[in-house]
């Protein structure tokens, strides 16, 4: 089975689910460092999250979003 898409289509599917990644990692961190104990993170995972969006925000710039 063969779906043909745009690549205008294809660019906003990209940039939407890098930005609902980037929003989900941005508000993990967010609630982590308001509580830490409420909301727990692995300080592994925190160094990642605020490295990937550096990343995502490129991408998406680069997407057009």
């Amino acid at each position: 089975m063969k779906i043909d898409l745009s690549f205008a289509t294809v660019d906003r599917i990209v940039v939407g689910a890098c930005k609902e990644y980037k929003d989900t990692l941005e508000n993990e961190i967010k609630l982590f460092e308001q509580d830490p104990d409420e909301h727990w993170v692995h300080p592994d995972d925190v160094i990642h999250g605020k490295k990937m969006i550096v990343h995502l925000e490129a991408v998406i710039a680069d997407f057009g979003g």
